[in-house]
């Protein structure tokens, strides 16, 4: 029974596996993240590369990491001021 179960999760594992890299490709995304490493700029827009380009020259994906972070922070501040003020006239 236990053998059974684990034959059947490692299929629905493969499965999902398999579609998660169709998905991926369809979407172009190992290339594009190929792209964004630098190791292949094959089939990749011209558009995208200049924005490549320009996101690299102010830090890369870890300043868009922290200028996420940085946003969602005031954007929680902001909801926290919001709701303080609803309560005041509340």
């Amino acid at each position: 029974m236990v053998d059974a179960r684990c034959r059947d999760m490692n299929r629905q594992l493969a499965d999902a596996t398999d579609a998660a890299r169709l998905t991926l490709k369809q979407a172009e995304l190992p290339d594009l993240l190929d792209a964004l490493d630098g190791s292949s700029t094959a089939a990749v827009p011209e558009a995208l590369l200049r924005e490549i380009k320009e996101v690299s020259s102010i830090g890369g994906t870890q300043h868009l990491r922290e200028a996420r972070t940085t946003a969602t922070h005031l954007f929680l501040r902001m909801c926290c001021l919001d709701n303080l003020h609803n309560l005041c006239l509340g």
